[in-house]
């Protein structure tokens, strides 16, 4: 969570706030869910997904330049992934914020 955070604050103002929305959203909507086997709360998951995303950046950097611009939104889909799977109406939602 910590390096989430990191990344968060090193954002522009307005990227910061959708990527703060995007988990707020994905608290939200996983707040009942836990993960099958290790029982624990489910937003683990999309956040070590994001995380993982934001650590493997470095690598993907060496082949595409431009993704710096779109890594708020790619950490955003990580936060969100498995909302649209469970919950579809919050596609609309996903877009609004990526918007």
């Amino acid at each position: 969570m910590e390096k989430l955070f990191q990344f968060i604050n090193k954002l522009e103002s307005k990227e910061s706030n959708k990527v703060f929305k995007a988990l707020h959203i994905a608290s939200i909507l996983h707040k009942d869910q836990k993960r099958k086997f290790s029982k624990d709360p489910y937003i683990v998951h999309p956040i070590n997904v994001a995380v993982n995303v934001i650590e493997n950046k470095l690598d993907i950097n060496l082949y595409i330049k431009e993704l710096e611009k779109y890594m708020a939104n790619i950490v955003i889909v990580a936060l969100l992934h498995d909302t649209i799977e469970d919950y579809p109406d919050t596609d609309y939602a996903t877009k609004l914020i990526i918007l």
